[in-house]
Parts: C-alpha cells; structure tokens; sequence
C-alpha cells in the first residue's frame, strides 16, 4: 500500500504489477527475483479481513516511520503535464500533508 500510495497506483492490480517489474521495490518488500509477489485478490481479501480502520491506522503509522526516517518529505507533491496558463495567487497555495490525506488514498481503493 505504500508503494502504491508513493507512486499514485490505486489498483492493486497495477500496484503488482509496478512491484515485479521494480527491483528496488522488490528489495524493499523482501522478495528475490525469482519469487511470485501475491495476488492482487491477496491484497484486498487482506483489507476486508482488517476492516478499515485498523488497516488506515496501520498504513498511517508506517507512513509516518518513513517521514521519521527521511524516506519521504511527509509533504505532497505532484506533477501536472497539462500546459494551462496559470491564474492563480501564489498566496492561495498550501501544503497538505501526507499523513492527514492518507485516508483519501485507502478510500480510493
């Protein structure tokens, strides 16, 4: 889940899908080359089987150790590649932070 919420992938299809193709993300589940990730069915039985809430509080506290850890700025950032003239005050501009949208993010799911 946070590999996917890191790279905006809502599916747990796509989310193994990005998994087996990446190395380092491979490395950081602990699975070698050679070994089958789970089924994308493995994810969501998982998230029923939890509840809701006890899976966000869990996602929320790992979130949180990897901010602790510098692993992620624990701000969002994004990229839009659509060329639009911007009409905006830079004064409108907020941060949100990451921990307090994580609940977004498992709904999307």
């Amino acid at each position: 889940m946070l590999v996917g919420y890191l790279n905006n992938i809502n599916s747990d299809r796509a989310l193994l899908r990005y998994c087996s193709n990446s190395l380092d993300v491979r490395l950081f589940l602990g699975y070698d080359l050679d070994e089958d990730l789970p089924w994308h069915s493995t994810l969501s039985r998982t998230r029923q089987l939890f509840g809701e809430e006890l899976f966000l509080e869990l996602f929320r506290k790992v979130l949180s150790l990897c901010v602790e850890k510098d692993m992620v700025r624990g701000k969002r950032q994004a990229v839009d590649s659509a060329f639009i003239k911007a009409n905006a005050s830079m004064d409108s501009l907020v941060e949100k932070e990451v921990l307090e949208d994580a609940s977004a993010f498992v709904d999307e799911l």
